[in-house]
């Protein structure tokens, strides 16, 4: 009898170990990220930093037009502050400069994307829109628009006005591509000019990639608009 006990005791600590390690494993698996993409090119964007708490600063690398690496967050009900690291003009000691601070976007799960930019001062400004497999699930586009300005789109089998910010997506439609190749479709957007006409400012085509999701980012360059995708390639199983 005792000899059952002891190994059922050993059995039952086994068995808590294993599902300690599941659950720390999905824990990890789970933990809330997010993604920093640079709108333009500024001079402190290699001097960006994380700061998880006031002396846990992790670097960021800020991309222009692309996705950076993904960043785990303290957590979701914190806000995303973003510092600048120097030195104490008094010490010499290193020292993290918060430089812009973002809330996590409302009800975002898991994953939110960070964008970075500078305004007409040259302040770093941060924005972030939920970037969650919900909001913008694989074989899907979705408008970013920075512009300020409601314009026209017309992207598969959505056609009407796109509004200043992010957009729901839009599903990729049906492409007849040949094997081995990756189909393309068509995407149009416009603006209205002082009498109300309709002025295409991009018309060109953007690919449909397997297991693919992508964001169309329309932004201010000057008196025009500069229209970029970015395409992210997520594992089968991520759907």
């Amino acid at each position: 009898m005792a000899d059952l006990r002891r190994h059922l005791t050993t059995l039952l600590a086994g068995a808590t170990i294993l599902l300690s390690a599941l659950f720390a494993r999905d824990a990890i698996a789970a933990a809330p990220s997010f993604q920093l993409v640079a709108l333009g090119d500024f001079e402190a964007r290699a001097q960006l930093h994380y700061l998880r708490s006031a002396t846990d600063a992790v670097p960021l690398s800020a991309p222009v037009l692309r996705r950076s690496a993904s960043v785990d967050t303290r957590s979701v009900g914190a806000p995303i502050t973003l510092a600048l690291k120097q030195a104490d003009p008094a010490t010499g000691a290193t020292v993290y400069r918060p430089v812009a601070e973002v809330a996590w976007p409302a009800g975002a799960p898991d994953r939110a994307l960070v964008f970075v930019a500078t305004d007409a001062t040259g302040a770093i400004r941060a924005t972030a829109i939920d970037d969650s497999l919900k909001v913008l699930p694989v074989g899907t586009l979705r408008v970013v628009n920075f512009s300020g300005e409601t314009l026209l789109g017309r992207i598969g089998a959505f056609e009407g006005d796109i509004p200043p910010g992010p957009r729901p997506a839009v599903t990729y439609p049906d492409i007849d591509a040949p094997a081995g190749t990756t189909g393309r479709f068509r995407v149009g957007i416009a603006r209205r000019d002082e009498a109300g006409d309709a002025k295409l400012v991009f018309n060109g085509w953007t690919e449909a990639w397997p297991n693919g999701r992508t964001l169309l980012l329309i932004r201010p360059e000057g008196t025009r608009l500069q229209v970029r995708t970015i395409v992210e390639t997520l594992p089968a199983a991520a759907e």
